[in-house]
């Protein structure tokens, strides 16, 4: 009776082996590390040769336990790191503006640029289309392209704005993760209960 307790122990819990010395260990690893467990996938449908050569993705699914991050437009006038003034350089603009997005995402989500699923940029000048494709294809090393928009307007709220991008990213779910553990832990203990009790 306890051994077949044991078994569904350890399928609720996805323990691989149990006994007296490593149940402990592989409580402390369920509390600690069930955030790696979780499901989540995304599937990137690259789409046409086209769009690879624009650093441009056709479609992102994904699933699972995730969380979704919406970053507000970002712009730039000036170099993050040396200050030096970016007016009227478009280049130095665009990449600057996805560093700021990598720096945020690490910094406030232990994210990164890859994890951006959309964008949507805007360019005061149709010209401008061609290179920023280029620009984009070259940020993202040639692959895992966000799905992107790229919209010509008059003006952005500066004169001297150039580009302003606005995206999204997805995240494995921290707040799930925690849900997680405490599901997990639950079963646990009531399982362990259960079989002291037999």
């Amino acid at each position: 009776m306890r051994s077949v307790l044991l078994v569904s122990l350890l399928t609720l819990t996805q323990f691989e082996y149990i006994d007296g010395k490593s149940i402990h260990f592989y409580m402390l690893k369920m509390f600690y590390f069930s955030d790696l467990a979780l499901p989540f996938k995304k599937l990137i449908d690259s789409g046409s040769s086209y769009l690879q050569n624009r650093g441009n993705s056709r479609s992102i699914y994904v699933d699972g336990a995730y969380s979704t991050i919406y970053l507000a437009g970002v712009t730039s006038t000036r170099d993050m790191y040396t200050n030096q003034s970016l007016v009227d350089d478009f280049d130095g603009q665009v990449r600057n503006i996805y560093a700021r997005i990598n720096q945020i995402l690490v910094e406030q989500y232990n994210s990164h640029l890859h994890d951006l699923v959309a964008t949507t940029a805007f360019i005061t000048n149709g010209t401008y289309g061609k290179r920023f494709a280029e620009l984009r294809k070259e940020i993202f090393n040639g692959h895992d392209f966000p799905t992107s928009a790229l919209i010509v307007i008059v003006s952005l709220a500066n004169e001297e704005m150039l580009v302003e991008i606005q995206s999204i990213a997805v995240i494995p779910s921290v707040i799930n993760a925690q849900q997680n553990i405490y599901s997990n832990s639950f079963i646990l203990f009531t399982s362990l209960f259960f079989i002291i009790c037999v």
